[in-house]
């Protein structure tokens, strides 16, 4: 049985794409240089020495704005790694712990099959087995009492 990753729905690939791209445009208009005096928030510091030839960083308080551009992308999601699932016993599943797209490890249960079925057959099973020991006795008896 194989549980391939959910493909999400192409707007949400649209929309992650898009924000990344926007933080990536956000982070690198961050880094231009400014003009300003140095060593107060908001301001541009400059390298200690002029022989430096380290990027001006701007500092300024975090806070929340709106995005005032988005880009429209087209793209495809694959799966890191496909991984097969597989049952000893075939037979009827119950319950589903992990859905596609969900982070697994390794001898996570992610499936629980019905029982009924077997504990019924190892019902049956222990039920021959008595009836054979008690057969054995009474065979054993029998031929004690013939003697």
């Amino acid at each position: 049985m194989t549980f391939p990753r959910r493909q999400q729905a192409s707007h949400f690939k649209a929309r992650d794409l898009s924000a990344a791209v926007v933080v990536c445009a956000l982070l690198a208009t961050g880094c231009k240089s400014k003009p300003a005096s140095p060593a107060a928030p908001g301001n541009t510091v400059s390298p200690a020495t002029s022989q430096s030839t380290a990027t001006q960083v701007t500092v300024a308080p975090a806070g929340r704005r709106s995005i005032s551009s988005t880009i429209q992308v087209t793209g495809a999601l694959s799966a890191l790694h496909d991984v097969t699932v597989g049952v000893k016993v075939s037979g009827k599943v119950i319950a589903v712990y992990a859905r596609e797209g969900d982070l697994v490890n390794a001898g996570q249960v992610v499936a629980q099959q019905d029982t009924a079925d077997l504990q019924s057959q190892l019902d049956q099973a222990r039920a021959n087995l008595l009836s054979a020991q008690t057969k054995l006795s009474q065979a054993q008896l029998t031929y004690k009492d013939s003697q």
